[in-house]
Order: C-alpha cells, then sequence, then structure tokens
C-alpha cells in the first residue's frame, strides 16, 4: 500500500514540523501554547480537544463513531480509518491557526497598553 503523505500528514504523525511544541523545542517561538488557548498544542490536543479545528474534526469523528468510540486512540484511527484521517490532517489550516494566534495577541497588546 503506497501512502501519500502530506507535510501536514507527517507534522501530525510525527510531532514534527509546523505545530508549536516542535519550534518551542527548538526555542523559535516563546510557548508551545495551541493558538485557542485551552493547552499546548499537542498532536492529541489538535486530533480531540481544539475548538479551533471543530469543524475539521466532525467528519472524522461522525465516521469513527458508526463503528467505534471516540476518542479513539491514535494508532487505531491512523490504521482502522486512514483516509478520513489523512483527509482531516490536509484539511488543517496551520495559517489559520497562526492568524488566530496573532489577533489574540494583537488584542492582548492592545488591552495591556493604558
Amino acid at each position: 500500500m503506497g501512502i501519500n503523505s502530506t507535510h501536514n500528514f507527517t507534522s501530525i504523525v510525527t510531532g514534527h514540523g509546523n505545530i508549536r511544541p516542535y519550534w518551542h523545542r527548538f526555542k523559535i517561538i516563546e510557548t508551545p501554547t495551541c493558538p485557542c488557548g485551552t493547552k499546548d498544542q499537542t498532536i492529541d490536543h489538535f486530533l480531540y480537544q481544539c475548538e479551533q479545528l471543530n469543524k475539521e474534526r466532525d467528519s472524522l469523528k461522525s465516521t469513527v463513531l458508526k463503528t467505534d468510540i471516540w476518542p479513539i486512540c491514535k494508532n487505531r484511527l491512523i490504521r482502522k480509518y486512514f483516509k478520513i484521517f489523512a483527509k482531516f490532517t490536509n484539511e488543517i489550516s496551520f495559517d489559520k491557526l497562526k492568524e488566530v494566534l496573532n489577533q489574540s495577541c494583537q488584542v492582548d497588546s492592545a488591552n495591556f497598553i493604558v
């Protein structure tokens, strides 16, 4: 079986690449916190919790719930639901997540200045 991987897919599966903890590890950014502001931007957070990805996650979750439970372990998710998982990862807009972070930082800065 050939796997046609993308940058998003590789980032989510390996935890390397376009995710904040990876950048934070190399001191490229100050914090690994997700742009949604609730937790660090871990792979589990992406898959199961991030409010910014609810729309993208809905299709993945509804497909899994037809025959399984949610949350499902990552290994089973990738093996059993590979196509829908790959679709989910490819729908994630890392640029959109960065914009949300930039907007929240601008709001914080604006509120800080008196």
